[in-house]
């Protein structure tokens, strides 16, 4: 592998591609959330370690 791979991959440029995809479009404060890590190999040779996901939420406050 090339060094210049290596740096493009680095810049997000032939590098491997993850997608998460949660089993469900919404959930409620307390409910288990599951779904599917898919990652698909780019065009240079690349070690995962580790995949962190970060859930960003939104709520909605009714008014009495």
């Amino acid at each position: 592998m090339s060094m210049f791979k290596r740096m493009l991959a680095s810049a997000g440029i032939g590098a491997a591609k993850v997608d998460l995809m949660l089993h469900q479009d919404f959930v409620n404060a307390g409910d288990t959330i599951s779904g599917t890590v898919r990652i698909q190999g780019g065009r240079v040779d690349q070690e995962v370690d580790d995949v962190y996901a970060f859930v960003k939420t939104r709520y909605l406050k009714e008014l009495n």
